[in-house]
């Protein structure tokens, strides 16, 4: 790692050496981040042929994240090195991640507790901590909240003050696990003291929540876990008094371009949230992305994570896990490209 910050370039003396028992070796390449880096003075000839070559470069490093790897060339064959990887990054320059994660249980109406959502919270702002720290953000920054300390003014006044402690090139990640209903037109996520004879005075509505997530100057990425669940009992009192979720309408008014939120959701508005083994489904799919087990994919070329290759696995995994009855999906405003989370 090279935190050379104080230079305005790196230069490098790579030094390669290669052999070949059954044919010579007739040139060599120098590679970066997988493409022949440009120019005479990277590559060497060796017109006869030699069993066995050694050479030395010297170039400039860019700065950012890189490979390098040589490429051996002989009459009929050719062979790359094991890439070396390179940082050549101003610290002080890298993003901070934000992340607040919300998880309610504990209802002040014991009737609508949940399972799964408090300890949700806890592993995923861990999580984020424990994998992401270093590249690609200088920091992780987290704020759990759950059960009784998530209340309505609660949350507005902490995402006021991520407001105002964010720069442009930082990213906020919101995660809910909480309920999230829609009534008439209007829909809400339920936070602890949320009274359905009266949600509009009780909850966090969308229009709380939209105005809330707008006025930040940087990425944001919602992660809403806030559908009916499956399995046990604490949707059945929604359901009885006609409230669907919200699943769909939080996802269209975040992502339009006024907006421009990212919104990644555990299940499809009709479906049923599940959980097994002490997380939700959804989660423990999201914790193991973050955590790179075997099968998560990332780019090739600077081994990031980025928000499309966490929903390629997340759904995946949701979707065998639960026998496809729940299926999460991921909603990017049409400006925002995909931008990496680990």
């Amino acid at each position: 790692v090279l935190d050379q910050s104080k230079l305005p370039t790196v230069k490098l003396k790579v030094q390669a050496e290669a052999s070949a028992k059954d044919q010579p070796i007739t040139s060599l390449r120098l590679m970066m981040d997988g493409r022949v880096v440009p120019g005479k003075g990277t590559q060497a000839e060796f017109q006869a042929g030699k069993p066995k070559v050694e050479i030395e470069w010297t170039l400039e490093l860019p700065e950012g994240e890189h490979q390098l790897a040589v490429l051996a060339r002989g009459p009929d064959s050719s062979s790359t090195s094991p890439p070396i990887k390179l940082k050549h990054v101003d610290t002080k320059k890298l993003p901070t991640l934000h992340v607040l994660a919300i998880g309610i249980n504990n209802y002040k109406d014991s009737s609508l507790d949940l399972k799964y959502a408090a300890p949700d919270a806890e592993a995923l702002a861990a999580a984020f901590v424990k994998y992401c720290k270093g590249q690609p953000f200088q920091d992780v920054k987290t704020k759990v909240m759950l059960s009784a300390q998530a209340t309505t003014p609660a949350i507005l006044k902490e995402l006021q003050n991520l407001r105002q402690t964010t720069q442009q090139q930082d990213l906020v990640v919101v995660f809910f696990g909480c309920h999230g209903v829609k009534q008439k037109k209007d829909y809400f996520l339920l936070t602890h003291e949320a009274d359905t004879t009266d949600l509009a005075k009780s909850s966090l509505s969308g229009d709380e929540l939209r105005k809330s997530l707008a006025e930040f100057k940087c990425q944001v990425l919602l992660m809403l876990d806030a559908c009916h669940s499956a399995g046990f009992g604490e949707g059945k009192k929604l359901a009885k008094l006609g409230l669907k979720p919200a699943t769909d309408d939080v996802t269209r008014d975040l992502t339009d371009d006024d907006c421009g939120v990212a919104v990644m959701c555990a299940a499809m508005g009709h479906e049923k949230a599940e959980g097994q083994g002490g997380h939700g489904l959804f989660t423990q799919a999201v914790l193991d992305t973050l955590a790179k087990k075997p099968g998560v994919p990332f780019n090739q070329r600077n081994q990031r994570v980025y928000v499309h290759h966490l929903q390629s696995y997340v759904f995946d995994e949701v979707s065998g896990r639960s026998e496809e009855r729940q299926h999460p999906f991921l909603s990017l405003p049409w400006i925002v490209e995909s931008f990496p989370v680990r």
